[in-house]
């Protein structure tokens, strides 16, 4: 499980992939499923978010040197 953030270069980049079980600000990230039109959907703590409003939400992370 990771603490998801937004930084490119972050050691747990969220556009990399994200799993049931992940936290953001905090909260555990305990559902993902995909619509009927094949959009991603993200429940974590009591919100809902699609994909642009999960990265949106996600905290900048630190710079790693690979």
């Amino acid at each position: 499980m990771n603490e998801v953030k937004r930084f490119q270069d972050s050691t747990t980049i969220l556009n990399n992939f994200v799993t049931v079980g992940d936290t953001i600000n905090g909260h555990k990230i305990h559902e993902i499923w995909v619509t009927s039109l094949g959009n991603p959907r993200f429940a974590v703590g009591s919100e809902h978010y699609d994909w642009d409003e999960l990265l949106a939400s996600a905290p900048e992370g630190e710079k790693v040197d690979v």
